[in-house]
């Protein structure tokens, strides 16, 4: 039962600027990551699109990239799976005709319903409304209670509302913040229901749709390390173990699954420990037996006995061909203290392991002992931390302009888990005045990490985490609580571990 890969939900939101700036803060900052984390849990990946920065990175409009504008916002309204509008009491900007009629989206969809005068955002809503129309999962939500509204904004206001049954969208009013907070959680959630329902799975479905959705989400935003792995098809034609070590966030489960990804050599059953430390030895033998039987069509009885795995390991090596090979990889073994040679029953020759483990615990320790392949995981260089900004906040539709992903690519302190939960923060709390200082939070530029290194020192990785969040909230001008962003940094910490 193959339900990962397209589990994805963007959610487009559109309105004006100006007016809206605590809207989308709250929404940002507050409802959507608790939404991510719900959607995390029913193994999909939200992804809220919010204009607030990064749809450009030049500092001023001109015909060409007011062009851009227009085709970036419509090109991921056709992405989006689901659209949340939000009318206040401004109009917002309305493109020249001259733009209008250059615009890729506009002159190859044949769109019929564009005014000489027409705002952006209109165009937006309109065609979000067309574009959700099939499956229903459009919301605009309703500023009450505003006087001296713009002609043009009482029109559209109007026009949402008449022809709500039509489009097959809904349409609510909000007064305070926390009401339109509350409105926007209970439709994303509905567009979610709609799209993927929370289907009850058998225990092992449900434990392999985790597995799938894990490993597909660490094959997303990776920049290839050629050498590294060229070392794992080494190490696993001449070795029946291979082991990948790193610091904390370096980069080690990005790297196994991306070889998983890109193998075709062998049969492979993947399994991975999300900082499960209750988890017992006898769950992943459990597991692996299953997918063996799936993939070998071998009948087994689901009660796991002593000696099963080894049993089923057996008739594999008598299954498969000649010239193939299974590999176990089994990453995250740290997380949960378990210990490899405990946990395994000796291996036919045909069967190996790819595993990972920090420098210095019992399994490190064994392979360094019987002389196994160790791979080690660096930290990116600048070269590749650039590239993995522009891949991941490509992923929003964002970009930063040359000279910030420069400043950000090489001074920039931590392993790949934190640049991406750096990215994260940028894209949840980041506005145009507050890009600069986030981005110095994370920098080698800071004093603190100016005077370590004048006094010779070098940093832990709990010291960079309790800079990032004494300092994180002074530079929010939304959301300044540190207790929002220390959860969400916790969260993301816990969530992300590679």
């Amino acid at each position: 039962m193959n339900i990962v890969p397209t589990r994805e939900l963007r959610v487009f939101i559109s309105s004006t600027f100006e007016d809206m700036k605590n809207e989308r803060e709250l929404l940002m900052t507050k409802i959507f990551p608790l939404l991510i984390q719900k959607a995390n849990s029913r193994r999909v990946t939200l992804i809220p699109i919010d204009f607030r920065w990064g749809i450009l990175t030049g500092d001023e409009l001109t015909e060409i990239n007011e062009v851009q504008i227009v085709d970036v916002c419509l090109q991921e309204i056709e992405k989006a799976q689901c659209f949340i509008g939000i009318i206040g009491d401004r109009y917002g900007w309305c493109p020249p005709t001259k733009v209008l009629n250059q615009s890729y989206v506009l002159s190859h969809q044949h769109v019929d319903f564009i005014n000489s005068g027409m705002s952006l955002t209109e165009i937006e809503m309109r065609y979000g409304i067309i574009n959700c129309k099939e499956q229903g999962n459009a919301f605009f939500f309703i500023k009450e209670n505003i006087h001296d509204t713009e002609v043009p904004v009482q029109m559209l206001r109007n026009k949402i509302l008449k022809e709500k049954d039509f489009g097959n969208y809904e349409v609510h009013n909000y007064s305070t913040l926390e009401s339109l907070s509350k409105q926007v959680e209970i439709a994303v959630n509905k567009a979610l229901d709609n799209l993927f329902p929370d289907v009850k799975l058998e225990d092992y479905q449900l434990e392999d749709t985790n597995q799938q959705y894990i490993l597909k989400s660490y094959t997303k935003n990776y920049i290839p390390q050629k050498k590294l792995l060229k070392k794992i098809d080494n190490g696993l034609k001449n070795s029946q173990f291979v082991i990948v070590t790193g610091d904390i966030g370096m980069g080690k489960s990005l790297l196994i699954a991306n070889w998983i990804e890109r193998q075709r050599d062998y049969d492979v059953i993947y399994y991975f420990i999300n900082n499960r430390n209750d988890i017992c030895p006898s769950e992943i033998q459990k597991y692996i037996c299953w997918k063996i039987t799936e993939l070998y069509g071998i009948e087994y009885d689901d009660k796991l006995q002593i000696g099963s795995l080894s049993t089923l390991l057996e008739t594999v090596c008598n299954t498969i061909r000649n010239d193939k090979q299974l590999i176990l990889a089994l990453d995250g073994l740290s997380n949960a203290h378990i210990i490899l040679q405990q946990f395994l029953p000796v291996l036919p020759e045909k069967i190996k392991v790819l595993f990972s483990a920090y420098e210095g615990d019992e399994n490190y320790l064994w392979s360094q002992y019987f002389k196994y392949p160790i791979i080690d995981v660096k930290n990116l260089d600048w070269e590749q931390r650039e590239k993995f900004i522009r891949l991941y906040l490509k992923k929003y539709k964002k970009t930063l302009n040359e000279k910030k992903i420069g400043f950000l690519s090489q001074t920039f302190v931590g392993g790949a888990l934190h640049l991406r939960i750096l990215l994260d923060i940028l894209i949840s709390f980041g506005n145009f005045d507050t890009i600069n200082s986030l981005i110095s939070c994370f920098s080698l530029t800071h004093p603190v990490f100016k005077k370590k290194e004048r006094n010779g020192k070098g940093f832990s990785m709990d010291e960079m985490e309790e800079l990032i969040l004494d300092d994180l909230h002074d530079y929010m001008r939304y959301g300044r609580e540190k207790g929002k962003i220390e959860r969400f940094y916790n969260e993301s910490l816990v969530s992300k571990e590679i």
